[in-house]
Formats: C-alpha cells, sequence, structure tokens
C-alpha cells in the first residue's frame, strides 16, 4: 500500500536471504575446516575472502532467481524454468569438469557464465592460494551479471 519501487523490495529480500545464506556458508566452511582439515591457503584471511565472494555470488544468484520468478507464469512454472537455467550452468561452467573439455565452439558462452566466474574465483582462491584482488576479473563478470539480473528483475517484478 505504499509506493515502493520493485527495485526496493527485491533488494530488501536478497538483503535477507543473503545473510541467510552467509550464516549457512560459515557453517559450511567451519565444518570443512574443523571436522574435514580442509586447508585455507592463507588462514583467517581466506575464510574472509571466501565470505565476501560468497556475498557477492549470491547478490548475483539470487537477482537471477528473482528475475526468473518473474518470467514465471505462477509458481508451479518457476521450477522448471529455473531448472532450465540452472542445469546448463552446472554442467557448462567447470562445476564438475573442466571447460577445457567442451567444445571449442561452447567454450566462449561457458567461460562468461557466471557460476564460472564464481568457481573459477573460489578456485584461485582455495587451491592456488590467490587473493581476492587477484581475482576482479571474476569479480567484474559476476558483479555484471548481478547488476544485469537485477534491473531485469525489477522490470519483470509483479505485485500480484
Amino acid at each position: 500500500a505504499t509506493p515502493t519501487r520493485a527495485l526496493t523490495i527485491l533488494l530488501a529480500q536478497g538483503t535477507s536471504r543473503l545473510i541467510m545464506a552467509l550464516m549457512q556458508t560459515i557453517l559450511i566452511l567451519g565444518i570443512g575446516v574443523l571436522v574435514f582439515h580442509f586447508h585455507l591457503p592463507h588462514g583467517w584471511v581466506t575464510f574472509g575472502e571466501l565470505l565476501i565472494l560468497s556475498s557477492i555470488g549470491l547478490i548475483a544468484f539470487l537477482g537471477f532467481g528473482y528475475f526468473l520468478s518473474g518470467l514465471a507464469s505462477d509458481e508451479n512454472s518457476a521450477g522448471p524454468l529455473v531448472n532450465l537455467v540452472t542445469l546448463p550452468q552446472f554442467l557448462l561452467s567447470g562445476t564438475f569438469f573442466p571447460t577445457d573439455s567442451l567444445p571449442t565452439w561452447l567454450q566462449p558462452i561457458a567461460n562468461n557464465l557466471p557460476l564460472s566466474y564464481f568457481n573459477l574465483a573460489v578456485r584461485h582462491i582455495t587451491t592456488e592460494g590467490g587473493t581476492l584482488i587477484e581475482t576482479w576479473p571474476y569479480l567484474l563478470g559476476l558483479m555484471a551479471w548481478g547488476i544485469a539480473m537485477y534491473i531485469l528483475a525489477s522490470r519483470t517484478f509483479r505485485w500480484s
């Protein structure tokens, strides 16, 4: 009943979900370090960098979800629509196998997916001992996707 813009509603929803997802991220990283002895190359610095990276990724992926939910006509069509986007990203972004093994015509698409940027940044920080600053190209790509998705989500947002 107040004259609130769609983008404001989306950002507020995103912030609340981000807080919950960050708490889950802290729990998962904590269990990984304490129980499974996951090695963080720079200790607490790496832990903090992964939280920042996770925040940026979560914001971008939430924007994706809000955009897709705006396209869906009802809750029954939202699930298949999200799966239509999510499954190819899992398969093409290097989550399960390297993108180098994909056909050459598909690699430019696969390397520019938001999950690809996130995966590359996480790998650089955790396995190569890099820093968050060194992942700036991946961060820019991820942020560009996030901004684009929130803009599109604000255009497809419906009050019903």
